[in-house]
């Protein structure tokens, strides 16, 4: 994991690979067992805590479908705030009223196979947008 002071330190966008990278492939968290490891682990949620109180996140790839997560990032947007986003694919307005719900925006995009490259070029165009 990235050093906190060192994101919180830097003036630019910084991309945190949370849940680790394809290489090193051990550093992935993919089972039940890794993601229980790695959330009770008082540094995650302080490293959390620190990114979300002082950055704007923007979600990528990831579903916020993991109730522990989900219920982590309650815990810390309740104390701390902020505006953060994520980016879907062919997002259904009930589940964007779900995200919407747990103070976080949805990016909606209109992709034809999430599969193919599809999903890549619109979050490139999206990512584009912002810079």
């Amino acid at each position: 994991m990235v050093d906190l002071p060192e994101i919180l330190n830097e003036d630019k966008q910084e991309v945190i690979h949370l849940h680790g990278n394809v290489e090193p492939y051990t550093s992935m968290i993919v089972t039940k067992e890794d993601y229980d490891e790695f959330y009770k682990e008082e540094k995650t949620v302080h490293f959390l805590n620190g990114v979300m109180s002082n950055k704007t996140l923007l979600f990528i790839g990831f579903s916020f479908k993991d109730e522990y997560f989900k219920n982590l990032y309650k815990k810390v947007y309740s104390q701390i705030k902020g505006e953060h986003f994520i980016i879907v694919p062919n997002i259904h307005s009930f589940d964007a009223d779900e995200l919407l719900e747990n103070d976080l925006f949805p990016i909606g995009v209109k992709v034809d196979d999430v599969e193919k490259n599809d999903f890549v070029k619109a979050i490139k165009t999206i990512l584009k947008e912002l810079q």
